[in-house]
């Protein structure tokens, strides 16, 4: 009997969602990483970032115009500084995100997160102030796309 109970216990619990939403972020992740740099990047690879981020955003649009345009902020504030606090404060936004991933009802805002977080992460300070700068540019016009496609897509 225990036999029986172990297996109609597992097979009611949910899947490990998280799992799935790596997933689903590591389709649009590389694309969009390809435009820290966009300075220099090629048309082909800034075209397929934004449209990367246009389908993100179109089939993800779960996180709220608030949360999002909050996070733009935060990430804008960073252009005025110097390389390193820029990147020191970047890192610093991945628990913020992790919150507002946290508070999200539904799988959408997550993966929209686990990108913006994935993105973050491949900024380090292995990379010379001027690169990390250029990228931190380019994670402006990243979220700045991401809040016009969010924009258009959402419906609130």
């Amino acid at each position: 009997m225990s036999k029986d109970y172990n297996k109609n216990h597992n097979r009611n619990q949910k899947p490990n969602s998280s799992d799935s939403i790596s997933k689903i972020a590591d389709k649009y992740t590389p694309a969009i990483k390809n435009m820290l740099l966009f300075e220099e990047s090629s048309t082909a690879e800034i075209k397929a970032g934004i449209e990367s981020i246009k389908s993100l955003m179109e089939k993800n649009s779960g996180i709220t115009a608030h949360q999002i345009r909050n996070i733009f902020s935060l990430i804008k504030d960073l252009k005025e500084k110097d390389a390193v606090k820029k990147l020191n404060e970047l890192q610093l936004l991945r628990p913020k995100l992790a919150y507002i991933g946290a508070r999200q009802k539904d799988d959408d805002g997550k993966i929209i997160i686990t990108v913006l977080d994935d993105v973050i992460k491949s900024i380090d300070l292995s990379q010379d102030k001027e690169k990390i700068s250029k990228k931190i540019n380019g994670l402006h016009y990243i979220m700045e796309s991401m809040v016009a496609y969010h924009k258009f897509y959402s419906k609130d």
